[in-house]
């Protein structure tokens, strides 16, 4: 069975698929586009040769990160900010944020990943259907659960010591800090899930 962080990169090589799927069916219709099969396929090769927990761990650093630079002080845990917005598949956000979020993307292919999402055809439509944007999207929401899941393998659930009221008690809990900012209990709850 493929570890948490494996199934997070599996994910992204997904995403990485539909985008070229995407790309060449915008090119059969005749349409032009800047961004090129060859550099998606460039993009996988560098996901394949990395480190699942190397991928993984850059998301969420860099995701906690950009709530940290801009401050997000909603009253809530900063990472269901982020995540929210891709929860909530806010296009603007995602095509604005990928660069900070995917940071193994040069800034160059984010721009033509953003213009891929923008072209047209010959009537005005957007070249890019919904159900591919969907497709996307579930996969992002894959990546976002995994990620949950992940910090709450590598916190090490299991059983700890507690001192309530003077006394020393047992119970279920987290045994190793990671990312303790980051509140999964409540994240499992707005993503409605069971880890």
């Amino acid at each position: 069975m493929a570890s948490t962080s494996e199934r997070y990169k599996d994910n992204l090589l997904a995403l990485c698929d539909v985008t070229k799927e995407i790309i060449v069916h915008i090119q059969k219709q005749g349409i032009k586009t800047r961004l090129q099969p060859g550099i998606i396929d460039f993009g996988s090769s560098i996901i394949e040769s990395s480190s699942p927990e190397s991928i993984i761990d850059g998301f969420i650093k860099r995701s906690h990160e950009y709530c940290v630079k801009y401050k997000i002080e909603d009253g809530s845990d900063p990472h269901p900010y982020v995540w929210e917005k891709i929860r909530n598949k806010e296009e603007d956000f995602l095509l604005n944020n990928l660069n900070t979020l995917f940071g193994e993307l040069s800034k160059d292919t984010v721009i033509l990943f953003a213009e891929l999402f923008s072209i047209t055809d010959s009537k005005g439509k957007l070249a890019v259907s919904s159900e591919k944007k969907e497709d996307m999207w579930s996969l992002l929401h894959g990546m976002v659960r995994i990620c949950i899941n992940y910090i709450h393998e590598k916190r090490k659930p299991g059983e700890i010591e507690k001192e309530i009221n003077g006394e020393i008690i047992k119970t279920k809990g987290y045994t190793v800090t990671f990312y303790s900012d980051i509140k999964v209990k409540a994240l499992t709850e707005k993503w409605n899930m069971n880890v």
